[in-house]
């Protein structure tokens, strides 16, 4: 082979990482864990809203973690629930289908137990290939009220912080309205805008605005086992 075409091939080579590179597309994994499904509905309005104001620009994969509190009893949930605050062994997660080094970005969320991050959550980030992983992370969470701290926990766990916090409150009527406002926040993140789209609905007064700071605080009082600080509320 000549000069000249080594040359041609070398200029093809160039060419064609170029545009690999210029049409690389971003891609987004939504990853949650809802014993009962109310984290995974507040999910589920964050994918389709994102889908939605996206088009084609960015590939978006869903998934559900499956925990072993699935399909139990709403008492077993609790209990099984409960147990894995302090038990590594009560409450697991399964084996993700989906690689997160396969993603620039993921967004993960799970329930709030006791105004915290749940034990099995916490050793299931961990077990994860965090220092292989070069991407981003958007958190949001679900629980009975605003107060707690679950997205530091996530954090911790990760070691390092999000891009942004979320958070729904369980029976929220508005849920639609505060997935969006959260996919607002995370698009310029994408490097993409809402250019030409109508503004995105602003949260509810019980919505997290970011890194966990809320509209609203109430008050650490004792509350019951119910969707206020158990996993009822996932």
């Amino acid at each position: 082979m000549n000069d000249d075409m080594m040359w041609f091939d070398h200029f093809l080579f160039k060419q064609r990482d170029f545009e690999m590179t210029e049409t690389h597309r971003k891609r987004v994994l939504i990853l949650v864990t809802s014993p009962s499904g109310t984290t995974e509905n507040f999910a589920r309005a964050i994918e389709k809203d994102l889908k939605s104001r996206t088009k084609d620009d960015i590939d978006i994969v869903f998934e559900k973690l499956t925990t072993t509190t699935d399909n139990k009893s709403l008492a077993g949930t609790y209990w099984t629930a409960m147990k894995g605050v302090f038990s590594k062994e009560a409450t697991k997660i399964e084996p993700m289908t989906n690689s997160i080094l396969d993603f620039d970005f993921v967004v993960f969320g799970g329930p709030v137990w006791a105004w915290d991050t749940p034990r099995f959550i916490t050793l299931f980030l961990e077990s994860l290939p965090l220092r292989e992983f070069k991407g981003e992370w958007f958190l949001f969470s679900t629980a009975g009220s605003n107060f707690g701290k679950m997205e530091e926990g996530m954090e911790k766990a990760i070691g390092k912080k999000a891009l942004e916090h979320g958070r729904s409150v369980s029976k929220d009527p508005n849920r639609d309205k505060t997935a969006a406002e959260f996919v607002s926040r995370i698009l310029p993140h994408l490097g993409l805008t809402e250019a030409g789209e109508a503004p995105a609905p602003s949260g509810t007064a019980e919505t997290a605005t970011n890194a966990g700071e809320t509209s609203e605080q109430p008050a650490a009082e004792p509350q019951t086992q119910n969707e206020e600080s158990g996993l009822k509320t996932d």
